[in-house]
């Protein structure tokens, strides 16, 4: 009666995931450059990169032909930030680039407090 479980929400979700983590990664890479740590700038767009990739990668069948194109433009976007900042890291700043095991976790943060419902009314 059913070939199988549909894992596409599953799918889909894991590749937010990764999509918003690449942000992350994204923001945290400008806060380097602000702060001047060129190395650690590239480290973190090379991660944005990776974690798109897998996103383009891991939606397979999940994502409309629109998501993916989606998908591949951001993808080509963060390759061609990630590719400026080691080419000016490798001309102009020369600073070591940490390998990813070292470059220190962006930590979830809790956007909205949780609250419980009044009671209701009698």
């Amino acid at each position: 009666m059913f070939s199988g479980a549909d894992r596409s929400g599953l799918e889909r979700r894991r590749g937010a995931q990764r999509v918003l983590g690449a942000q992350a990664e994204e923001i945290g890479a400008r806060e380097c450059e602000k702060q001047h740590q060129y190395g650690l700038q590239v480290a973190r767009r090379q991660a944005a990169v990776r974690q798109r990739a897998e996103a383009a990668a891991g939606g397979g069948h999940a994502l409309s032909g629109s998501e993916k194109a989606a998908v591949g433009r951001d993808l080509t976007r963060v390759k061609h930030l990630c590719a400026e900042a080691e080419k000016e890291n490798t001309t102009i700043y020369l600073e070591e680039v940490p390998p990813a095991a070292a470059v220190p976790k962006i930590e979830p943060k809790q956007l909205v407090k949780a609250a419980r419902p009044p009671p209701p009314a009698v």
